[in-house]
């Protein structure tokens, strides 16, 4: 898929959009219901489909690491949007990323959404495998504490709570809002190895993809 006017369009949308990383680096990718139910009738599938598709792919080429970081968060907002009347489009777009990219969620939370949706979570939970049921959050309007237990605050937009100014316009490329990423409770210590011993490791092991923010004396020789 190529990044046309009209996929760079519907990416400046605000349907789906990067903003920030979690406490180790992850993307945060954002997905908004309530934008692709206002847009259905300018777009159709062949359309989402080729953004969407465009998006994921640039996000595990320019955000993510092979063995370093491999996954993604993800806030999937249903403000103003009912369960019942979601656009067939928009569950075929999280079906693009289920059956897709299997493997790189972390952790999605869910917000937004009505006493419905939390009835027939019930449900649902009970069905899907116990692995993936862990990954989701479903978190009640106004209620996004549990966010912050992976995420630093300053990543986050003001709409959910966070210190960063909310997108209006300029969805892609993606934002980051702050070089801040860590969260109260990590101690960087515990999650670092020096410079030294980082070029140790990814010399010895050839799953590692290097960082282009290192600088070796001469160019590490990997698997």
């Amino acid at each position: 898929v190529k990044l046309t006017n009209k996929v760079m369009e519907i990416l400046n949308i605000g349907y789906l959009y990067v903003h920030g990383r979690d406490h180790r680096y992850r993307p945060i990718i954002h997905i908004n219901a309530s934008v692709v139910s206002k847009n259905t009738k300018k777009y159709n599938l062949e359309d989402w489909n080729s953004a969407t598709i465009y998006f994921i792919e640039y996000v595990i080429k320019s955000l993510l690491l092979p063995g370093q970081i491999e996954n993604w968060v993800i806030i999937c907002d249903f403000k103003d949007v009912s369960i019942m009347s979601l656009p067939n489009d928009f569950k075929k777009i999280l079906g693009i990323l289920q059956n897709n990219y299997r493997c790189r969620l972390f952790r999605m939370y869910i917000v937004n959404v009505g006493t419905f949706f939390n009835m027939i979570w019930g449900v649902i939970k009970k069905i899907i495998d116990g692995n993936t049921e862990k990954k989701i959050k479903i978190l009640k309007a106004g209620n996004y504490t549990e966010i912050y237990d992976i995420i630093n605050p300053s990543q986050i937009e003001k709409k959910y709570s966070g210190f960063a100014e909310n997108l209006t316009s300029y969805f892609f490329p993606p934002t980051f809002p702050s070089e801040k990423y860590l969260t109260e409770f990590d101690k960087s210590a515990d999650l670092f190895v020096d410079e030294e011993e980082y070029k140790k490791r990814v010399l010895f092991n050839a799953n590692l993809v290097v960082s282009p923010y290192v600088v070796f004396s001469s160019p590490p020789s990997i698997g």
